[in-house]
C-alpha cells in the first residue's frame, strides 16, 4: 500500500469541477471583489474626502481622515496616548474608515490564496494568478471610478 501525502502534480491539470470547487471559486470572486472596493475607498478618501461619495461627510470624525486620525488618541490628541488599549495598532481598524477599509482589504486579500489553496487550480498557477489579479484590477477600477463621483 502507497500512502501519498495529496494530489501530484499531474492531477492538478485535470478539469475536476465538483459543487465544492465551484463554491470555493465564489468565495474567491467575492474576496477579491470586496478587496478591491476597500482598497478603492481607502485611495479615494484618503486624497480628498470632498470628491468622493462620501462629501456630505466631510468633518465627520469616523469618515474624514483629515480628522479621524485622532480618533485612536485620548482626547484626540497624539500626546495623551491611546484612546484605549491597542487602540494604535492591532485595533485601529475599529477607529475610523481608512483603518476600517484596510483591514477589510488585508483580511479578504490574504484569504484568496489560503482559500484557492483548498481546490484545484482553474487553468494553471500562472493562468489563474493573471485571473485572479485582472478580475482584482477591474473591481478597484469599478469602485474607485464610483467613490470618485458625487
Amino acid at each position: 500500500m502507497v500512502v501519498t501525502a495529496g494530489p501530484s502534480p499531474s492531477d492538478w491539470t485535470q478539469k475536476e469541477f465538483s459543487m465544492n470547487s465551484i463554491i470555493v471559486y465564489i468565495v474567491i470572486g467575492l474576496c477579491l471583489l470586496i478587496s478591491a472596493a476597500s482598497k478603492a475607498v481607502m485611495d479615494q478618501i484618503h486624497s480628498c474626502i470632498c470628491n468622493t461619495i462620501f462629501w456630505k461627510l466631510e468633518g465627520n470624525r469616523w469618515v474624514d481622515p483629515a480628522v479621524s486620525w485622532m480618533n485612536k488618541y485620548k482626547g484626540n490628541d497624539p500626546k495623551k496616548g491611546e484612546k484605549f488599549f491597542l487602540s494604535t495598532t492591532i485595533l485601529v481598524f475599529t477607529t475610523d474608515l481608512w483603518h476600517f477599509a484596510q483591514f477589510i482589504f488585508l483580511r479578504t486579500f490574504f484569504a484568496v490564496p489560503i482559500i484557492y489553496s483548498f481546490c484545484h487550480p482553474i487553468v494553471s498557477w500562472w493562468a489563474d494568478y493573471l485571473i485572479m489579479s485582472v478580475f482584482f484590477g477591474i473591481s478597484f477600477e469599478l469602485t474607485y471610478k464610483l467613490v470618485g463621483k458625487k
